[in-house]
């Protein structure tokens, strides 16, 4: 499996492991896979900035990222004190609610580009 992931990767297709919570540790001995992002579940980023336990999971995720060479993604931020929380763990990449509400391809083309996007959507 490792050495197809490589393989893929030279076609520009990586893999992301999404939801990771409190499963985490289960990751650690898949050290060398090439997973390029490891998204952390919105149950444990949201509301992260106070809950001490929801923020060393995050800890931990982020540094098993780093040991993987991965992007650690922290989803769900939904407010400024959570914002601030994924910025100070050291989250690489933030998503939720705070910066834009889920939408079709087309709402997100509408919003980029002024108009309908510009590509058959299936």
């Amino acid at each position: 499996m490792k050495k197809v992931a490589r393989l893929l990767r030279y076609r520009a297709i990586a893999i992301s492991l999404g939801d990771l919570g409190a499963e985490w540790p289960s990751l650690s001995g898949l050290d060398g896979f090439p997973f390029v992002e490891l998204k952390v579940a919105r149950q444990f980023v949201a509301g992260c900035a106070g809950d001490r336990r929801k923020r060393t999971t995050c800890r931990r995720i982020i540094d098993l990222a780093d040991a993987m060479g991965a992007r650690a993604v922290a989803d769900g931020v939904e407010n400024r004190a959570d914002f601030l929380a994924a910025r100070e763990l050291g989250f690489s990449l933030v998503q939720g609610a705070l910066f834009a509400k889920p939408m079709t391809a087309n709402n997100f083309a509408r919003s980029v580009l002024g108009r309908d996007a510009p590509w058959p959507l299936a």
